[in-house]
């Protein structure tokens, strides 16, 4: 893995983000139970998981502890299709802001993307609220686009401007 950030202080600890392609660390933030069962309630079994090569992957650690991962997938040189999972020990807490701050802060001075664009669940409510407070506005629905909680659902739309979130 490759040092790309050092951005924030809590508690004395550091927030640092990293560009990586570590199967093992990316299988583990992807199959952590709560994740897992939230990204894949589709029928994909765990042992089934595999790392999508053609996925870029920016990890968050809070010194030495992984925090959550970035899944960056390009739709053209200046939009960026993203999702984040984050570890559930650290949701609503302030170092979930400082790693969103850090991801931005990557994007932003890393990548040439202007945009990014993410999609959730209709009903999956937290994620809705999650992406509203990143100041992601609404841009589409695609009817009946996803099983989520076994349930056939809309796929939500959502869009940023890079330099409008975490800021």
């Amino acid at each position: 893995m490759e040092l790309l950030l050092n951005y924030s202080i809590l508690e004395k600890r550091m927030i640092t983000t990293y560009k990586t392609k570590d199967k093992v660390l990316i299988t583990d933030i992807m199959t952590h139970p709560a994740l897992f069962r939230l990204t894949y309630g589709q029928g994909i079994k765990v042992k089934d998981y595999t790392v999508d090569e053609s996925l870029e992957y920016i990890v968050a650690f809070w010194d030495h502890e992984p925090v959550g991962l970035w899944t960056l997938h390009p739709i053209t040189n200046l939009v960026v299709d993203a999702h984040i999972a984050m570890i559930p020990k650290y949701w609503g807490t302030e170092v979930i802001q400082k790693a969103m701050e850090a991801g931005y802060k990557y994007l932003k001075e890393e990548t040439e993307y202007t945009k990014i664009f993410t999609s959730v669940p209709s009903n999956c409510l937290h994620m809705i609220k999650f992406v509203t407070k990143w100041k992601y506005k609404a841009c589409g629905i695609i009817k009946d686009g996803v099983i989520y909680n076994n349930q056939l659902v809309d796929l939500l739309l959502f869009e940023t401007d890079i330099y409008n979130g975490g800021e």
